[in-house]
């Protein structure tokens, strides 16, 4: 099957090739790729007889037609640089789940490396529950060997462990349910002691079921529903301890959020076309707008103009242009102050990798021009999508498996020195270094990021309420826990505010995308400060950039890192090249294994796996039930993917579904459409097993980075009709 984009243009094309006989796919190609080349991937399944493509994926009746090895169809063979991975499913277990996955490559100094990942599965039903997950060989800092521990009675996960390494001790967290099997405790850290420990307790209505409070170590959230008018069992007060007043909300006929206002009196008014795209946010208190914002859209639903203003010298407009691929192309970029336009301009291959941009100062007269660049950079790629060493990227490095360890200054979000990067065996980062300062992570129960201190003094904890987000509900801010920062988010669950130790209160407002723009002090009128990022999270000249939380600071993605680079959930992204610095741990969820998506206005990555609708218009885009950012609980009925072993395809079956098994609803948005299409070819290439464990796998991100307030059915009919 091919797929061209802009047949008469751009003429991109894609090529999947499928088995005739099973309808497996078993080979992709990306754009650049002419075949038999290392951007074109082969997929070989396990036969009964011989196998002729790859021996020892043959003589193996019992595993048949499941997957055997994921492999480059040539090795890019570039001089300086490792080879591609080749995975290969070597072992399955009596009921075909996959045991054992070893991933072999060959580094650019011609030595093998291999990392073998062996999962253990309960035994109860048929089901997908890990025992145990262990990492080996590979290279970087070994991964702690996790187990989980199940009840026998109601086989839900109590207890996950993370076995002791060289570098950190054994760690786990333990989740108490009621008789109703709701999630009641959670505890995120067993062996913390002192201020660092932290126990989340949640309550429930007794007559209604509906979420009522939740508590950690530093403050309860409490809820009330169906006031003014309100039905549906939709939140509309939320009382958070230690902040005088509350949040409410008031929702339209759709379910969906028309007006917020927070406890210092704060507006939000949403504004939604017929499409339900958001069209206008406004932010405004005490007789002062906070911040003003609004857009307009193509056909597409992407924004081509971006109009915001607060106070009488903030503000600015911006205009977006796109080709045919979507791909963002030009944005002239208009502040008030200055009343006078920049442009910036970007350039893609065919991949998706950005090969080239320029910023262009204003005309003479204060207006937009594209003729005179004022600055440019390009960049070369090879045919695997990796950056090349070469121009203002001289001095890049990548290890064997892909993962940039060495980052050059100009490719660095602040400018300020070479970054040197390490890894765990799992490619989670380990530690960051510029130059005379090293920030070193650890990993808790979950494999999230716990903590990280700094060689110049300094250590930070992050403390969680559930088992699968990875945006922390407080932060210890040093060794002991007795300062700490809590992170407040609204009735929306963007972040609304920070409060710490002493009580200083200080308030965030976000934009559309989910930027940070301003912060406010509890008794402040209006914002003391303003922000300002351009597209891909680099900071605007004459701006500063908050401690933490900033450009996409709504979703708690934390920009206090070393060199100016950010944690994105799974993996490092820098925002001067738009770019991730290792692989996409499940291929599919962009347009190739290291760039971020291709279009920064309307999209986003929080996760590191998949691209997805930006904050606002993720959330007012989607109907709305029940609660938000806790867990909900009823039975109810849901339509859900089963896999027809006999038609070799997911059907639609209604089922009941306790809704705390995973803890946050999903909803359907364009996030979940475009990472569900992205990741068809990884659907069709894998068995039953593969199948239900990466829907799982999904779930746990998805819960709180993507999925925190909206309708599982929505999603899963989403997943199983593609």
């Amino acid at each position: 099957m091919k797929v061209t984009t802009d047949p008469s243009g751009l003429n991109i094309s894609a090529i999947t090739r499928y088995d005739a006989t099973t309808g497996a796919v078993i080979e992709t190609r990306q754009p650049r790729s002419s075949g038999g080349d290392a951007a074109a991937t082969l997929t070989v399944y396990y036969t009964a007889g011989t196998n002729s493509q790859d021996a020892a994926c043959g003589n193996k009746p019992a595993w048949a037609g499941l997957l055997c090895v994921t492999t480059p169809a040539a090795q890019p063979g570039v001089s300086g640089l490792p080879g591609l991975v080749t995975k290969r499913v070597t072992g399955y277990d009596y009921l075909t789940r996959p045991a054992t996955v070893v991933e072999t490559v060959t580094d650019a100094g011609g030595t093998q490396q291999t990392r073998t990942t062996t999962t253990a599965y309960t035994n109860s039903g048929y089901g997908t529950d890990t025992a145990s997950t262990t990492i080996s060989g590979g290279l970087g800092t070994a991964v702690p060997a996790v187990s989980i521990t199940y009840d026998p009675a109601t086989g839900l996960a109590t207890k996950s462990t993370a076995a002791a390494t060289g570098t950190q001790a054994l760690t786990s967290a333990t989740t108490g349910y009621d008789d109703f099997g709701r999630v009641v405790t959670y505890t995120d850290n067993d062996q913390a002691s002192g201020s660092q420990v932290n126990t989340t307790t949640t309550t429930y209505g007794n007559t209604t079921g509906l979420l009522a409070s939740s508590s950690d170590a530093h403050g309860t959230v409490s809820y009330t529903y169906n006031e003014n008018g309100e039905t549906r069992d939709q939140a509309t007060t939320m009382t958070v301890s230690g902040i005088t007043g509350s949040f409410t909300a008031a929702y339209d006929a759709d379910g969906s959020v028309t007006t917020q206002t927070w406890p210092n009196g704060l507006t939000q008014t949403v504004g939604v076309d017929e499409t339900g795209d958001t069209t206008t946010l406004t932010n405004a208190a005490n007789g002062r707008t906070w911040l003003a914002e609004q857009q307009t859209s193509n056909i597409h639903g992407q924004a081509v103009t971006d109009d915001y203003t607060a106070g009488t010298t903030y503000g600015g407009h911006r205009g977006y242009s796109y080709d045919l691929a979507g791909r963002l192309r030009t944005v002239n970029d208009t502040l008030v102050a200055t009343a006078a336009c920049t442009s910036r301009t970007y350039g893609f291959d065919a991949d998706g990798n950005r090969n080239a941009s320029a910023v262009y100062n204003p005309a003479t007269d204060g207006s937009c021009q594209t003729t005179t660049a004022a600055s440019s950079v390009t960049h070369s790629y090879d045919v695997a999508d990796r950056l090349q060493n070469a121009g203002t990227d001289a001095g890049l490095a990548y290890d064997a498996f892909g993962r940039i360890t060495t980052l050059p200054s100009a490719d660095t979000g602040n400018g300020g020195g070479n970054a040197t990067l390490g890894y765990y065996t799992n490619d989670l980062v380990r530690t960051q270094t510029q130059g005379s300062s090293t920030f070193t992570y650890g990993l808790d129960a979950s494999l999230r990021i716990a903590n990280h201190t700094s060689s110049a003094g300094g250590s930070w904890t992050n403390h969680y309420d559930d088992a699968s987000g990875d945006s922390p509900d407080w932060i210890a801010e040093d060794s002991t826990g007795s300062t700490w920062t809590r992170n407040i988010t609204d009735l929306v669950g963007n972040l609304a505010a920070t409060i710490d130790q002493a009580g200083p209160l200080t308030w965030d407002v976000s934009n559309m995308h989910g930027d940070t723009m301003a912060t406010a002090a509890s008794g402040d009128l209006e914002p003391a400060t303003y922000y300002l990022t351009d597209e891909y999270g680099l900071t605007t000249s004459g701006y500063t950039t908050p401690g933490r939380y900033g450009w996409l600071g709504a979703n708690q993605r934390a920009h206090d890192d070393l060199a100016g680079l950010t944690v994105m959930g799974v993996r490092l992204y820098t925002p001067r090249l738009g770019r991730f610095l290792s692989t996409d741990p499940i291929p599919g969820g962009n347009v190739n294994q290291y760039t971020y998506p291709i279009d920064p206005v309307n999209m986003s990555d929080c996760s590191g796996m998949c691209s997805g609708t930006t904050s606002w218009k993720r959330v007012y885009r989607s109907s709305w039930y029940g609660i938000w950012h806790h867990w909900y609980h009823y039975w109810v009925p849901v339509k859900w993917p089963v896999w027809n072993s006999r038609k070799k395809k997911f059907e639609l079956k209604r089922h009941w579904l306790r809704w705390d098994v995973y803890k946050r609803n999903a909803r359907r948005t364009e996030s979940q459409q475009r990472c569900n299409a992205g990741r068809e070819q990884y659907r069709q290439r894998t068995d039953r097993q593969y199948q239900e464990k990466y829907v799982s796998y999904l779930f746990t991100y998805y819960e709180k980075n993507f999925a925190k307030h909206g309708r599982w059915t929505y999603w899963s009919e989403t997943y199983s009709q593609n």
